[in-house]
């Protein structure tokens, strides 16, 4: 019979022990920070609708808000998911990406890759927010927040179309806007929002 001298180093069980440890807490912070949702306030409608806000709004069909952070890579996915909801509705709804604009961006908003994609979307209005009016006419904290109104100007959904940061496919959210504005459908008034906070400039 062989006996095997072998023996497995009490220093290689530690360090594969730390090295699988790591890997879980890593894979934990991550996951914690993917799923971690924006703070949705809440604004009286009417508030929202007097100052230049309201004159985003179409009168002849729903029209979706949405506030994005240029350098915010979450909101990649926010905006794949408004080429998806664009191409669902057609031309049953107006689509108006408010970006927020700060001094201390490395690039100008408008040669980001962010305002390229959005600006190449059907239906979709890009707006630049310079002084902060409009994200604080609406109580915007997170970039991908949506804010969906009806033709005459009532609130219908405000929250994320993502189900995670940088996270595409469809949601609880996404699916909301679709149903309103192509089928008429009332849904789920609210959803977590995922994003960068807008107040990082």
């Amino acid at each position: 019979m062989i006996v095997s001298r072998f023996k497995i180093s009490p220093f290689l069980i530690g360090a594969v022990v730390i090295w699988v440890a790591a890997i879980a807490t890593g894979y934990c912070l991550l996951t914690k920070y993917s799923y971690q949702a924006g703070n949705l306030q809440t604004r009286d409608v009417s508030r929202m609708l007097s100052g230049k806000v309201g004159s985003l709004i179409h009168r002849d069909k729903p029209t979706l808000l949405v506030t994005l952070h240029s350098e915010c890579a979450c909101s990649v996915a926010t905006v794949k998911e408004l080429r998806r909801i664009s191409e669902s509705c057609s031309d049953q709804l107006a689509i108006v990406a408010i970006f927020a604009d700060y001094t201390t961006l490395p690039l100008e908003v408008q040669s980001s890759s962010l305002w390229q994609e959005a600006v190449s979307i059907p239906g979709l209005t890009p707006v630049l927010d310079q002084d902060g009016q409009l994200r604080s006419e609406l109580g915007a904290t997170t970039s991908g927040e949506c804010f969906l109104f009806s033709k005459t100007g009532e609130k219908i959904y405000h929250g994320g179309i993502t189900i995670a940061r940088g996270h595409e496919g469809a949601s609880k959210g996404g699916d909301a806007v679709i149903g309103y504005a192509c089928n008429h459908i009332v849904g789920i008034a609210q959803a977590p929002v995922f994003g960068c906070a807008l107040d990082e400039g």
